[in-house]
């Protein structure tokens, strides 16, 4: 069985863009309950990277966010493609915890492309204390492990110099 990662894609763009997009991602949705993929029109998926499922669509005025997993990875050159398609700003945060897999992906079409993916390394900051059940990094404790890559991963963004188009 494959593992899952788990995704959270942002969307940021005009409001035709963003109804667009959630009429897409319902489609998916429909498409995730009658597992048939050829129920969404005007999209062409990578199939490596396709079946996304247990999909969450939450919209606003400007913005869209989406919640779903992918099989292993994120699915980024989907999401590029859709971004580039509707010339829309995108920032996808995933996670595959089976596999120690943390980071995210922003993408603005002609503009910027920041992908920050944690290492080994900057997982082995963490440690587990078993006495309270809970991770620790720095000053910070959770009994959840993603909550400390979270910080971690802030972090190493944050060293990020802003690039300028």
């Amino acid at each position: 069985m494959a593992n899952k990662c788990y995704n959270l894609v942002s969307f940021f763009g005009s409001e035709a863009a963003m109804k667009e997009i959630h009429q897409l991602f319902e489609q998916l949705k429909q498409a995730d309950i009658a597992k048939d993929a050829s129920l969404v029109p005007n999209m062409s998926l990578d199939p490596l990277e396709y079946w996304m499922f247990d999909i969450n669509v939450c919209s606003r005025e400007f913005y869209t966010l989406i919640t779903y997993d992918t099989n292993w990875h994120p699915n980024m050159r989907d999401i590029t493609r859709l971004a580039v398609r509707l010339d829309i700003t995108v920032m996808h945060d995933y996670e595959d915890p089976e596999v120690s897999l943390y980071g995210k992906y922003i993408f603005t079409p002609g503009r910027f492309v920041q992908s920050v993916r944690l290492d080994y390394p900057d997982l082995g900051l963490i440690s587990y204390d078993e006495d309270t059940d809970e991770y620790c990094y720095k000053d910070y404790s959770s009994q959840c492990l993603g909550d400390m890559a979270d910080i971690i991963l802030m972090e190493k963004i944050s060293r990020i110099p802003l690039s300028s188009p």
